[in-house]
């Protein structure tokens, strides 16, 4: 059975859909949402859904976009075409099956013929439609199940499948050796439950219940025994345990008696050394406060000697530095009064030198007051000028070179045209006449002319009417309209340019043209001048003159003694050169003054600071020595003259001695009491003794129990009832074991006959091992076995075996991980698909919705190979994925569907 194309329509989100499937290879690819799984599972519907029908199935497949669901299918089966279509419209659905040589069929009769080709139950519910091929079909999420579930389904056509591959012979059995078999079976079965396990009626569950009462029984009676046995030694050990205690107890009482008055012996021992302590403390105390005093005092008196012996040269340099200083300042006060009358004579000369400088200033600025003059009425007279001939070219018309081009153009134009009329029209010339004539409208007199350029009535007084023709035709009319256009277009210019004649225009643009000249030549002269800028620096030197004339006028003022004004400019500058000269040599003299001045001051500042840092020196030193003196009279009234001083010094380290020698004394009798193991051996003793009332009470609770063990226990004779029980357990474990050799032989001989049919299942299926182990090689590479075993009824669960995992032992298939599984049991699918395609014509397709959703790209790629490989074998392979990119290396027809 081969799947040749299919058409949805109105199937859930597919409008109009339809695919063609590769004979071998079809990858099916797209986004989520894309129908991918929709699309295979209206291929199965088609297949094994009956048209007709309401139920979940049915309700399932309806689109949202309206219309009833229709399912067309083209395959092979039985080697011929099939194209299949089917509507489903509940109680009204719609089924046809057509080949070509075929009736047509409809309705139950094609339902009927489609589940014969494939090989289901054409009776079957919805429910159990859905199930069908569910071995061909790995639907998304349930590609990881047992697929041993599958070949159970599937137990009866592999079965004959896998017998016509030659193992059926292997199960011939003879009809007696079956029913040997058969009987120990059913014996065994009376004797055993499942596994070792006897029944409960059978004579070896008796023989088993009788031997464990005996058993049971001896094991009372020698119990007993040895309870009472036990309890005899425990009484007679417990009470030559507590004789022993009592010893024990006697002995350890006096010694922690002795102990403990050798440490009441020992606490008054430290407390005595305590209070000695404290007194030689006490007595060294006083010691040391005397010896301090006394050193004190010596100190203070070598150390008051000394400062007093470096006091006296202090003195005098002191008195040294004073009179120093007191000359160091007259210098200073006799160079500061140099320096000023130096600056005095300074300022006065700066004063005459500032006044002949501005009086020189203000003769340079009347200078250029009076140019400035000179130079803003020549600006003056140029801007009148420029205003005069500017107001005449204003006055004429406006008239360029251009326009008179055009004037010139236009009148030469009118000429020409005037001269071709003449050239075209007729003359008449009034020589005499007694009568008037008019020629049109206008009278002409004797001795006038005219010329003709068209028609017109020539009147001689009042009865001669004579009309004038002029020759030429339309150019004569040409010429007319031309030079009408040239007289009005000259006219025009006239009009707009206020000029009566081309002359009139030629000779006004001349005169325009030589005014703008002038006006031109005397702005840039204007310009050179700059009349504002002439007028600005007039006022600007009027402004100086007037100041410099003030500051002339409060420069004298300020001065005691000025000197004659000056007259002139030259008289200005000889007064500031001998002004400048005397106040160089003022300055001079100044600069000198203040070196001095600024000598002696530094002086003075240094003599300020040695006489103040020796004056604080010895100020210090002076303090110092009377905080010493002070200091040595107190301690000389706090602790008395050197005589009693010593006496009581004296008296003190005696006492200390004395005090040395009682402690030291009290010190080595507390070590021959050996305190450091006193208290280690009263918590030893303490120790033992609550060791030793412990043992002591359980001795005693040991011997109570054995004595009430010995005296409600007790019985004639423990020991002949243990050896009645001995002989019954004898007994009994005789028959059972005379029992078991029975039953075990029964189940022995049970076991040989399952054993040898178990083998020769395991031969039966080996061509379906031999061809899961092939794709299973393909996968993990080679000695990658799977393990299938039938029982007679039922295919065991799959187990994979793989040389490099676990060293090849069997791994049962749900202990395997979820990428494992999905690609074991795809193995499986694809062999039993192999097997059963013989009942198809050799072929079947194995549709796998993302079938392997744990599988890494890598593994993706391994599985390729497999896939590859079933395919070469007969199968139609259809992979479902989201990942149509992974199955590159596939080399299948790609369905590339996109997102709804």
């Amino acid at each position: 059975m081969r799947l040749l194309s299919t058409t949805l329509k109105n199937y859930r989100i597919h409008r109009d859909l339809t695919v063609e499937f590769d004979p071998e290879r079809t990858l099916i690819g797209g986004p989520n949402e894309s129908g991918k799984s929709t699309l295979v599972e209206a291929v199965h519907r088609a297949l094994f859904l009956r048209a007709k029908g309401t139920g979940g199935p049915h309700q399932a497949m309806k689109s949202f976009l309206g219309g009833h669901p229709e399912v067309e299918l083209r395959f092979e089966a039985a080697g011929r075409r099939y194209h299949l279509a089917k509507r489903f419209s509940g109680q009204s659905g719609a089924t046809s099956l057509t080949s070509p040589g075929l009736p047509a069929l409809n309705g139950d009769a094609a339902e009927t013929e489609l589940a014969r080709l494939l090989g289901v139950d054409c009776e079957a519910n919805a429910k159990a439609a859905c199930e069908h091929w569910a071995h061909l079909w790995a639907w998304q999420g349930q590609s990881a199940a047992d697929p041993s579930d599958h070949a159970n389904r599937q137990r009866d056509p592999l079965l004959q499948r896998l017998g016509q591959a030659g193992g059926a012979a292997n199960l011939m059995q003879s009809e007696r050796d079956s029913r040997v078999a058969a009987a120990f079976a059913e014996v065994a079965a009376g004797i055993f439950k499942q596994g070792d396990k006897a029944r409960a009626d059978s004579a070896l569950a008796r023989a088993e219940a009788e031997a464990a009462t005996a058993a049971a029984q001896h094991a009372s009676a020698s119990a007993q025994l040895q309870k009472l046995r036990h309890a005899l030694d425990e009484f007679t050990q417990s009470a030559a345990a507590l004789a022993g205690l009592h010893a024990d107890l006697a002995k350890l009482n006096a010694e922690a008696e002795a102990t403990e008055k050798k440490a009441v012996r020992l606490g008054a021992l430290q407390q005595l050394q305590a209070r000695q302590a404290a007194d030689l403390t006490a007595a060294s105390a006083v010691a040391k406060g005397l010896q301090q005093a006394d050193d004190d005092i010596r100190a203070l008196r070598e150390k008051t000697a000394r400062d007093e012996a470096d006091l006296a040269p202090l003195a005098t340099e002191a008195e040294r530095l004073a009179r120093s200083l007191e000359k160091t300042r007259a210098d200073a006060a006799a160079a500061l009064l140099a320096y000023d009358t130096a600056s005095d004579r300074v300022r006065a000369f700066r004063q005459l030198q500032e006044l002949a400088a501005a009086e020189s200033a203000l003769f340079a600025a009347l200078a250029r007051r009076d140019e400035g003059k000179q130079r803003a009425e020549q600006a003056r007279s140029l801007a009148r000028s420029v205003r005069a001939l500017e107001d005449e070219l204003s006055k004429l018309p406006a008239l360029d070179v251009a326009q008179v081009k055009r004037i010139q153009t236009l009148e030469s134009e009118r000429l020409a045209a005037e001269a071709a009329l003449q050239a075209m029209a007729a003359g008449v010339d009034v020589v005499s006449a007694d009568q008037p004539v008019r020629l049109g409208n206008r009278e002409l007199r004797p001795g006038e002319s005219d010329l003709v350029t068209e028609q017109t009535e020539l009147t001689i007084g009042t009865g001669t009417r004579l009309r004038l023709r002029p020759g030429g035709g339309t150019r004569l009319a040409d010429a007319r309209r031309a030079l009408q256009d040239a007289q009005t277009q000259l006219a025009k210019q006239f009009d707009a340019l206020g000029v009566p004649s081309v002359d009139a225009a030629v000779e006004l643009s001349r005169r325009r043209s030589e005014l703008a000249a002038q006006v031109k030549s005397e702005k840039v002269r204007l310009e050179d001048l700059g009349l504002a800028d002439a007028e600005k620096k007039l006022r600007a030197a009027e402004d100086e003159c007037l100041g410099l004339e003030a500051d002339v006028v409060r420069r004298r003022s300020s001065l005691s003694a000025a000197p004659k004004p000056v007259l002139d400019a030259a008289q200005a500058q000889q007064s500031l050169a001998s002004a400048a000269a005397a106040l160089r040599e003022a300055e001079t003299q100044e600069t000198s003054a203040r070196a001095l001045r600024d000598k002696t001051s530094k002086a003075l500042a240094e003599a300020e600071t040695a006489h103040g840092r020796h004056r604080a020196t010895f100020e210090a030193q002076n303090r110092a020595l009377a905080d010493r003196r002070a200091q040595l009279r107190l301690l000389l009234e706090r602790n008395g003259e050197d005589t009693p001083r010593r006496e009581a010094l004296g008296k003190a380290r005696t006492i200390e001695a004395l005090a040395q020698k009682t402690l030291s004394e009290t010190e080595t009798s507390i070590a021959a009491e050996q305190p450091e193991l006193l208290g280690a051996t009263q918590v030893r003793l303490k120790r033992a003794l609550e060791d030793a009332h412990r043992r002591r009470q359980e001795a005693e609770q040991k011997r109570a129990v054995a004595e009430h063990t010995l005296r409600a226990d007790g019985t004639l004779n423990p020991e002949e009832d243990l050896s009645l029980a001995q002989a019954r357990l004898e007994g009994a474990e005789e028959r059972l074991a005379s029992v078991r050799r029975h039953a075990k032989a029964v189940q022995l001989l049970d076991t040989l006959f399952r054993s040898e049919k178990q083998s020769l299942a395991a031969q039966f299926t080996q061509p379906l091992v031999d061809r899961v182990s092939a794709y299973l090689q393909a996968l993990y590479g080679p000695g990658a076995r799977a393990q299938i075993e039938y029982d007679g009824n039922a295919f065991s669960p799959l187990k994979l075996s793989r040389p490099q995992v676990e060293g090849g032992s069997a791994i049962a298939f749900d202990k395997l991980s979820g990428g494992t599984r999905e690609q074991v049991a795809c193995a499986m699918r694809l062999a039993m698909a192999e097997v059963l395609a013989a009942n198809h014509d050799g072929n079947l397709p194995l549709v796998l919705d993302d079938a392997f959703a744990n599988a890494d790209p890598d593994r993706v790629q391994v599985l390729q190979r497999m896939l590859d490989f079933a395919a070469t074998r007969g199968l139609q392979i259809v992979v479902v994925t989201c990942t149509p990119s992974d199955y590159v290396g596939l080399g299948a027809k790609t369905i590339a569907l996109s997102a709804a």
